[in-house]
């Protein structure tokens, strides 16, 4: 008998609509998967309606769901599935359904550091299954640090990739 490495590679492709995913990695954590580890927050926003870290139209880890589209329909609402709160990630929001004519808006905070500094933060916009944008790294140097990365007009994300998503790219201390 012999002992042979194994390697198993798993792809996942999400099937909503709209899936947004943030990632981060942090250089003064020496382990990432301790427990133990910064805390990042996504953040998805129905632009028309709504204001950052404010629920209902925020969707984030004090206000994980939605009732935006039809009241009571839950296939239209979006979701946060998963909330990282010591480590490096995924958080992951997820939309079917989106109203159309509609902006949705993403953004990242740096909630809490706990004494491991700075970080590099990655954003992926899946649209209907396929990656259709990412900005990857974009440095985040503390707590209270907000990062608008982006909007997503729907349906035209849907229909025409070069004009549905649109980057923003800005950093700025606090919510806007």
């Amino acid at each position: 008998n012999s002992c042979e490495p194994a390697r198993v590679r798993i792809e996942a492709t999400p099937d909503e609509d709209i899936h947004v995913q943030l990632v981060w990695n942090t250089p003064g954590d020496p382990d990432q998967t301790d427990g133990n580890g910064t805390d990042v927050d996504l953040h998805y926003l129905n632009s028309a309606v709504g204001q950052w870290d404010q629920a209902p139209w925020d969707i984030f880890w004090r206000n994980t769901t939605g009732d935006w589209g039809i009241p009571g329909n839950t296939s239209d609402d979006p979701s946060l599935d998963i909330d990282d709160t010591d480590g490096a990630g995924p958080e992951n929001v997820n939309h079917d359904n989106p109203q159309g004519d509609r902006n949705y808006s993403v953004g990242v905070y740096y909630y809490n550091d706990n004494g491991y500094g700075p970080i590099y933060a990655t954003v992926r916009v899946y649209i209907q299954g396929t990656e259709r944008f990412q900005i990857k790294e974009k440095y985040m140097e503390r707590e209270d640090t907000f990062w608008d990365v982006a909007y997503i007009t729907w349906p035209d994300a849907a229909t025409s990739p070069q004009e549905g998503i649109v980057a923003r790219d800005r950093i700025r201390s606090g919510f806007p």
